[in-house]
């Protein structure tokens, strides 16, 4: 019986060692694949890059600049993050396929991947923009 218990004690502890690992593994995956670098590293994910590079996301007065992350994805829920990461797949299956592999392409199906970001942005009721943005402020300074 003893030897039993040992046995049933080693599995559970061998089974919570590999479940914490793979739960750190995919956390560590997850958040890398969030960084701007990893986005870019994509060849037709240059294209809004260099877009992005010369808007006020990247360079300001303030000195502060967002990153890929900041705008497509909303950390403050799991499940639109979660949402986030794959969708972004599509993008991966995207360059890999061919369908955006080229500067043309890319412009070709431009307003397609914009509106799929709107409507994002719509039903979360852009989360992300007013983690940054606090529109009381902007709407307040116009007249």
């Amino acid at each position: 019986m003893g030897r039993i218990k040992r046995k049933t004690i080693l599995f559970v502890i061998i089974i919570f060692i590999l479940s914490f690992g793979i739960v750190k593994a995919t956390d560590f995956a997850l958040h890398k694949s969030s960084e701007t670098e990893f986005c870019i590293s994509c060849h037709s994910m240059t294209i809004p890059y260099n877009d992005y590079i010369k808007s006020p996301h990247y360079a300001n007065q303030h000195g502060v600049s967002a990153q890929c992350k900041d705008c497509h994805i909303n950390e403050k829920s799991n499940i639109e993050y979660l949402t986030a990461k794959l969708g972004g797949i599509k993008d991966i299956w995207f360059e890999t396929t061919g369908k955006i592999d080229s500067k043309e392409k890319y412009e070709e199906h431009r307003m397609e991947m914009a509106q799929t970001v709107w409507k994002q942005m719509e039903a979360n009721n852009s989360a992300t923009c007013r983690s940054c943005h606090d529109y009381d402020k902007i709407n307040a300074g116009k007249s």
